[in-house]
């Protein structure tokens, strides 16, 4: 067989397959992984109930979350557990019955939608600091819903040829022998990576430094608290950035241009599904720990808070207590949502 043919239509790699990962190092990375997964959905259903119960929490970019929490829920609580049993199980001589075409059609279009959702939700607070005075009028509930629709049906359309083995050949290959997908075509690949990965996350660094720069740059009135949330807002927003560019990025940078490498080695593709799963993750640990109004929600639905009343009185996704009773100061300084 040929082994020097182009990068993505090649029928073996440049160099052979590593031998399989011995069976402690497997079991080993599929406990941690279901664990890491169960525990992300959990703490996004946490989350997303908390959105659902308030109704400031609801509003605006509130619904945005809910929708990204919710996804990221059906990726870490199902379709990851999925790839890391059936990568388990094939490892280990006993594959799972899995319709390859329609799994990873399914993965690969909740990871874009993601990615997509999670760049709705930038652009969302944009507008809400750019234009704080128009944030009503341009983030209706049609407008959401046209967008969050967006978010979903461009990654599945770019994704769909991957059913009909047009851009992809679905099925098992070595090494690692599970559902995956062999590039078929260079350019398409390209395009397939570019919509679903290189411009919504570049798309995110882009607007979250302006946001940040924004934040902690504008000229102030008024100095203490308000400046502190402004900086832990703006920190917030880069911490975001820097994990979807450390646990998204670098599967895709591989898978597109240096496939000989990543599906050389099992564990290689082993370790960076982990990474992603951990990008996943992260998310609903950065709402909880760095925004006080879920926190307080979580402590009030826990029951650990005692005088509920008062708490829920006090409690907005804007942060309220850091504002001014003026539309547009509210508008920019509330977490950038309505």
């Amino acid at each position: 067989m040929n082994v020097t043919t182009p990068r993505f239509n090649q029928t073996l790699p440049p160099f052979p397959p590593l031998p399989k990962p011995p069976y402690p190092v497997l079991l080993t990375w599929l406990i941690l992984g279901v664990t890491l997964a169960i525990l992300s959905a959990l703490l996004s259903g946490l989350l997303i109930l908390v959105i659902l119960r308030s109704p400031a929490l609801r509003r605006g970019a509130g619904a945005i979350i809910a929708f990204s929490l919710t996804i990221n829920a059906v990726l870490s609580g199902i379709l990851q557990p999925v790839y890391f049993l059936q990568v388990f199980f094939v490892q280990t001589d006993r594959p799972l019955n899995l319709h390859c075409g329609v799994y990873m059609l399914l993965r690969l279009s909740f990871i874009y939608t993601e990615y997509w959702t999670s760049l709705v939700l930038a652009l969302n607070r944009l507008v809400a600091i750019a234009v704080p005075h128009m944030y009503r009028r341009l983030i209706r509930p049609p407008v959401l819903v046209v967008a969050m629709g967006v978010s979903v049906t461009v990654p599945l359309l770019v994704n769909m040829p991957t059913l009909y083995n047009t851009i992809y050949l679905s099925g098992r290959f070595p090494p690692l022998m599970a559902c995956t997908m062999k590039p078929l075509n260079d350019t398409l690949m390209i395009i397939n990576a570019t919509v679903g990965t290189y411009f919504p996350i570049t798309s995110l660094g882009v607007i979250y430094v302006f946001i940040a720069g924004y934040v902690l740059l504008r000229k102030v009135t008024d100095a203490g608290r308000r400046m502190a949330r402004r900086v832990a807002v703006a920190k917030m927003l880069f911490i975001s950035y820097l994990i979807y560019v450390v646990c998204f990025l670098p599967v895709t940078i591989l898978a597109t241009f240096y496939p000989f490498i990543l599906f050389r080695s099992p564990q290689m593709m082993m370790w960076m599904v982990m990474i992603q799963l951990v990008g996943f993750a992260a998310a609903p640990v950065i709402y909880l720990v760095m925004n006080e109004e879920y926190r307080n929600c979580i402590s009030v639905l826990c029951g650990k808070v005692r005088t509920a009343p008062e708490v829920s009185a006090t409690i907005s996704y804007s942060n309220t207590r850091f504002a001014t009773t003026k539309k547009m100061t509210k508008a920019v300084d509330s977490n950038f949502d309505d």
